[in-house]
């Protein structure tokens, strides 16, 4: 007996035992709260982003004073000791107005 082969006719197959309308509330409540889950974790991976920014501007300005003072400029080297004085009575533990 030779192999006949099937062909499907529409509404066949998988697409006929998913009902789109009963799964769309389910669709659109996984992805909101994939959603809600991918924020939170971004707002939490960004909570010492504006410390770390303070911190390098904190770094930048100091360092330029610091060399050009090192260079000669003694103007600029007691514009940098008076913003590590005033760094360090705002923040008494900032290891870098310690420095």
């Amino acid at each position: 007996m030779p192999y006949k082969r099937r062909v499907r006719q529409r509404g066949e197959g998988l697409s006929r035992h998913i009902n789109a309308k009963a799964a769309l509330p389910t669709i659109l409540g996984v992805s909101v709260a994939t959603l809600l889950i991918l924020w939170s974790a971004l707002a939490l991976a960004n909570q010492g982003g504006r410390e770390r920014l303070e911190r390098a501007a904190f770094d930048t300005l100091v360092r330029e004073d610091f060399f050009a003072g090192f260079a000669g400029d003694s103007e600029a080297l007691e514009r940098d000791m008076k913003k590590c004085d005033e760094e360090l009575a705002r923040n008494p533990k900032n290891a870098e107005a310690l420095v």
